[in-house]
């Protein structure tokens, strides 16, 4: 086995062992699912509109503010803007195919469109030439690691 792919999986198992708290579902986001949110370009949002009915959108500005916290620009997503608005409830998936790990966090979102978060967010979109609709405050009531135990 070339060096590089040693390296690669002695470092997956050592995240994974770390990652996985025992399996046991948490509440709060460990540093290890920090690193992971904070490193992932792409991670899925789920919502469900007033049928019931799901919605998946990617979404890219994930910013944590704390161990129960983080947020991210809504930009686009008419329909998870709609959702969230009508529905708090909300589930985002990210995963990092490089190290095979990845979490589901189930929260409630908290719709903002003014104020200090709003301001900074909007303030970091402008170097894209974006601007935020809302700005999606997750608080995290469950935190799902993959692969389980």
């Amino acid at each position: 086995m070339p060096y590089i792919f040693h390296l690669l999986l002695v470092k997956s198992q050592l995240l994974i062992n770390l990652f996985q708290q025992g399996g046991k579902i948490m509440a709060k986001l460990t540093q290890q699912i920090k690193d992971l949110i904070e490193t992932n370009r792409i991670a899925y949002v789920a919502t469900v509109d007033q049928n019931s009915a799901p919605n998946v959108s990617p979404k890219s500005t994930f910013s944590i503010i704390d161990d129960e916290t983080f947020i991210f620009a809504e930009i686009m997503s008419t329909r998870t803007r709609e959702n969230l608005l009508r529905n708090p409830k909300i589930a985002i998936y990210f995963y990092s195919p490089e190290r095979n790990l990845g979490c589901q966090i189930k929260g409630e979102a908290e719709m903002l469109n003014s104020g200090e978060l709003y301001e900074e967010m909007c303030e970091a979109l402008k170097y894209f030439d974006r601007k935020a609709n809302y700005v999606v405050k997750v608080k995290v009531k469950e935190v799902y690691p993959w692969p389980p135990r």
